[in-house]
């Protein structure tokens, strides 16, 4: 799970070669999908250089050792979803979003109150210019955890690009105000007021310029009806 989790943050910093190979350790490696490799587990020590982009041909063998633990039966029901959400990862760092999509639900089949999952669905959908359906992932994220500041970042982001500007700044307002009591990591402040003055001025809010600048979010939450 520790690989697992390490795969998704490389894929989140665009690492996506040291991504792919650390999917493909987490599999070969697995108490229970390292048995359909038995002659493919090598140690590998990290190379003094790794490029960040996606070797096609690598990419192409992971994804291969990927497809016969799928199609195989064995692993427990968390396993399985665990290969699933592997193999969600795996298809969206080549960018073939309609398969990460297909991953990632059949891993929501097994793992349905996941509120990463659906994140992690949702924003997969959202690059594949599905948002209205990138929508209705995160919404069901944030039923599961509604203290989530970055899925609510992301749903605002997602509702900017259906040109929805005012519900998208009142999703921002309700991370920093999250982010504000403590639920959430201070490092994605500059982020969420930098989307948010974005959104106000695609949104054509001229008003809400000085606010947004001065950082005044108790009078931005009083404009958005959001200060209960």
């Amino acid at each position: 799970d520790a690989q697992l989790l390490l795969a998704v943050g490389y894929t989140n910093e665009s690492k996506n070669m040291l991504a792919c190979r650390t999917l493909r350790q987490w599999l070969l490696y697995h108490p229970t999908f390292s048995s359909l490799f038995p002659s493919n587990r090598i140690e590998i020590d990290d190379p003094p250089f790794m490029p960040s982009f996606l070797d096609p041909l690598f990419h192409q063998e992971v994804v291969s050792q990927f497809d016969t633990a799928v199609s195989s039966s064995i692993g427990n029901p968390h396993e399985r979803g665990d290969l699933h959400v592997a193999n969600g990862v795996l298809y969206h760092l080549a960018e073939q979003y309609d398969a990460s999509v297909s991953h990632f639900k059949q891993a929501l089949v097994l793992q349905p109150d996941n509120p990463m999952l659906w994140n992690k669905l949702g924003a997969t959908l959202a690059n594949g210019d599905r948002s209205e359906e990138a929508v209705q992932a995160y919404s069901e994220a944030l039923r599961l955890y509604p203290n989530y500041v970055r899925c609510r970042y992301n749903l605002g982001i997602a509702c900017m690009n259906m040109k929805s500007f005012p519900e998208a700044c009142g999703h921002l307002l309700t991370a920093l105000k999250l982010q504000n009591s403590g639920k959430g990591p201070t490092s994605t402040a500059w982020n969420l007021w930098s989307t948010l003055r974005l959104a106000v001025m695609l949104g054509d809010m001229p008003k809400l310029f000085p606010i947004v600048d001065n950082r005044d979010i108790d009078t931005l939450l009083v404009e958005f009806n959001l200060h209960s």
